[in-house]
């Protein structure tokens, strides 16, 4: 149920005058707790850079690419293959410049080695390349299908710069040419920034998260930005690319809500004793606090610190206090 579509069932007092009772102005009210997650509709900025680019770095035929708009790449696997050979998709600082084998050293060396123990094939961590990286690599090519491979070249590999891509479109497909430098495949833009234009008023307070198609992102409230590690897949989200594509002149938007919901009731404003700046309702001959999380139209949104009490009175005397 959405809290705010109903106000529960009065029960009347059988004292009351009918004309009170017509109008619900008397006796009391069932509560029914609800589900609360306070949504908001949101304006979002964004800050985008350009789409990046994945390149060949292999000269030949493409005898298979397994690419789709949308598909994810991940560092270790393999999406294309030249010549019959397949070309292991890499994570690393920077694209692999030259080959790599025993003897060799240097940063590329230490953020190979980095990258193959992350992947499950632990390797030195020094920068050199020795016999234990040569095994790391042996048995990360024959996961992927090669075997009695000890070294590494820019053309057995395609460069990703993240552990992870979305692919945004395929440049190629199986029996184009593979050309060193070539485009191969888009992907979405290098880096962006996603959070709030403007923070609502009145927010229920607690953790919340942004809701764009189906993307659900933390956001943090202090700044208004959405956690970076959802960056990728709103960038890859229809809602998105439906912005991107309008150049910037449409809107993004999204709902803006609690990521927990909380549990409340709605009752009508006359329901709840203002005493100062203490809140309640009333209960029997019992006072319950509350707090009045949201209000429209003459109703109320109320949180319970306790358990929500099955019903309530529905104009409470006016000696009624909070304390």
């Amino acid at each position: 149920m959405t809290a705010g579509t109903a106000l529960g069932a009065v029960i009347t007092t059988a004292g009351a005058p009918a004309s009170l009772q017509a109008q619900g102005l008397s006796g009391k009210l069932a509560l029914a707790p609800e589900e609360f997650a306070d949504p908001r509709n949101v304006v979002l900025r964004a800050t985008v850079a350009e789409s990046r680019t994945l390149k060949s770095q292999s000269d030949g035929l493409i005898t298979r690419f397994d690419c789709i708009p949308g598909g994810v790449w991940k560092s270790g696997t393999v999406q294309m293959w030249v010549d019959g050979e397949p070309l292991v998709s890499l994570t690393l600082d920077a694209p692999l410049w030259r080959p790599l084998s025993i003897g060799a050293e240097g940063e590329d060396v230490a953020a190979l080695q980095k990258e193959l123990t992350r992947l499950g094939f632990p390797a030195e961590d020094d920068g050199e390349f020795g016999w234990e990286t040569a095994e790391a690599l042996s048995g990360m090519w024959a996961a992927i299908g090669r075997d009695d491979k000890e070294d590494i070249a820019p053309a057995d590999t395609v460069w990703l710069p993240a552990a992870e891509a979305t692919i945004n479109s395929c440049e190629v497909d199986a029996g184009s040419p593979a050309v060193s430098g070539d485009p191969i495949a888009e992907l979405p833009p290098a880096a962006a920034m996603i959070g709030l234009s403007t923070v609502p008023e009145g927010l229920v307070a607690g953790e919340r998260e942004l809701a764009i198609g189906d993307v659900v992102a933390p956001v943090d409230m202090d700044t208004g930005d959405v956690a970076k590690e959802s960056l990728a897949s709103i960038l890859a989200s229809p809602e998105f690319q439906a912005f991107t594509q309008s150049g910037g002149d449409g809107q993004l938007t999204a709902t803006l809500r609690l990521s927990t919901p909380i549990e409340i009731a709605t009752a009508p404003a006359s329901a709840v004793v203002i005493d100062g700046e203490l809140e309640c309702v009333v209960a029997g001959r019992k006072t319950i606090p509350v707090d009045v999380v949201a209000s429209s139209l003459g109703s109320s949104i109320l949180k319970f610190s306790s358990e929500i009490p099955s019903s309530i009175e529905l104009t409470p005397s006016g000696g009624a206090r909070c304390s």
